[in-house]
């Protein structure tokens, strides 16, 4: 009967992700499609401004909306997110309890407000969420540091590119080869890569006839040859991470939720570490996911854990989900034993866990060398650290 209740509690659960996440119309890639159309309304504004000091003007008015806009953006996919996983909950108990022929609790689950392992996104396990406390601080640290380094290259737009070119060859730049974008502000008429190579001064007009971006011109290009001590160790990859990470915050705070919720649940027991159907395509794969599926640092099997201490996602990009296991009926409701005190984990059972995964990959997947076992230790260590000093609940 567990198994059978297990089937009904999880499928609406784990379509809720699959929606959300994986789906053409989900909220995953209704971001991402947001998140470029801002970043390409931002360049045709820049574009098409008249002369460098407009130009200049313009994009600090435009970096500005385009912060409000994307912090929004994110907040309203998690906001979704949350949703869905409630909803998931929700039905999963409902078809499971409706299964059980016995009285069981009734349960609305409620995901209001935020979790503590949600506030800082990858702080403990040397991601890229940087401590961030909340979407604003996340989107303003990002702005920060990629539009530091992006006015730092202005001067040597300047330098080589003349003023009628000026505002075409700063959005250029800001594009930094997104065709998405590119093919985005076609359709508003922009065509980024038609560039006069009359327009381009001294040297950099002779770099450019001489490449083999004739046609195509990537005006960042060109200074990285014409400056590479100073351009060429820079390597900003301007939105990059707003578009990334932005997404990888909805996966992350869909599973906090999800994992939140097993512990309120009246019918889970444990919840099972279950891998992202694209896992094993990663270049990083065998990992510290693959460690957690793994092993049994509870005693509960492998991959298992008691709800209150499921551990977060180890790794920006994570898409790993809890797959949850259900009590017998009868006792449903009832207050759940204490859960461990502690976990046991040795790192040789680290190390065994990652070759005995790359064995089943057969040609795919990563060497197991001393330094890969290491950082994938001080991950796993990282988030069942985090979990066993504050429980969940």
């Amino acid at each position: 009967m567990p198994d059978e209740l297990d089937q009904l509690y999880n499928e609406p659960l784990q379509a809720a992700f699959r929606r959300n996440l994986r789906a053409e119309d989900g909220a995953k890639a209704a971001l991402f499609d947001g998140l470029q159309e801002d970043f390409a309304e931002l360049l045709a504004f820049v574009s098409a401004a008249g002369s460098p000091a407009e130009a200049n003007q313009r994009l600090d008015d435009g970096l500005v909306e385009l912060e409000r806009a994307t912090v929004e953006r994110i907040e309203s996919a998690k906001d979704s997110g949350r949703q869905a996983i409630t909803e998931g909950h929700a039905e999963g108990y409902a078809a499971a309890a409706a299964a059980t022929g016995v009285s069981v609790p009734d349960w609305s689950p409620s995901a209001a407000g935020t979790s503590a392992f949600e506030k800082a996104p990858f702080a403990g396990a040397g991601g890229s969420g940087g401590g961030a406390s909340t979407t604003a601080d996340f989107v303003a640290g990002a702005f920060d540091e990629e539009v530091g380094y992006f006015k730092q290259d202005l001067k040597f737009i300047r330098k080589y590119v003349d003023e009628d070119e000026y505002a075409k060859a700063v959005a250029q730049v800001l594009a930094r080869g997104n065709q998405d974008v590119k093919r985005r502000l076609l359709r508003r008429g922009i065509d980024l890569d038609d560039i006069d190579t009359d327009a381009l001064q001294e040297q950099a007009a002779r770099v450019f006839q001489n490449t083999k971006t004739m046609g195509s011109p990537d005006i960042r290009g060109i200074l990285k040859e014409l400056e590479p001590e100073e351009v060429a160790a820079r390597q900003p990859q301007l939105w990059q991470r707003i578009q990334t990470n932005g997404t990888d915050q909805l996966s992350r705070v869909m599973d906090e939720v999800a994992k939140d919720l097993a512990v309120d649940s009246p019918a889970i027991t444990a919840v099972t570490w279950t891998l992202s159907t694209r896992h094993g395509s990663l270049d990083s794969s065998p990992d510290e996911c693959d460690t957690l599926a793994g092993a049994d640092p509870y005693g509960l099997g492998a991959g298992a854990y008691p709800p209150e201490k499921t551990p977060s996602h180890p790794h920006p990009s994570c898409e790993c989900r809890i797959t949850a296991q259900t009590r017998p009926p009868e006792q449903w409701g009832q207050p759940t034993p204490d859960p461990p005190q502690d976990y046991q984990l040795t790192d040789r059972a680290i190390r065994q866990q990652l070759e005995s995964t790359r064995a089943r990959m057969g040609d795919v997947g990563r060497t197991i060398t001393d330094t890969h076992v290491q950082r994938v230790r001080e991950r796993v260590y990282a988030v069942l650290d985090e979990v066993d000093a504050s429980p969940r609940g």
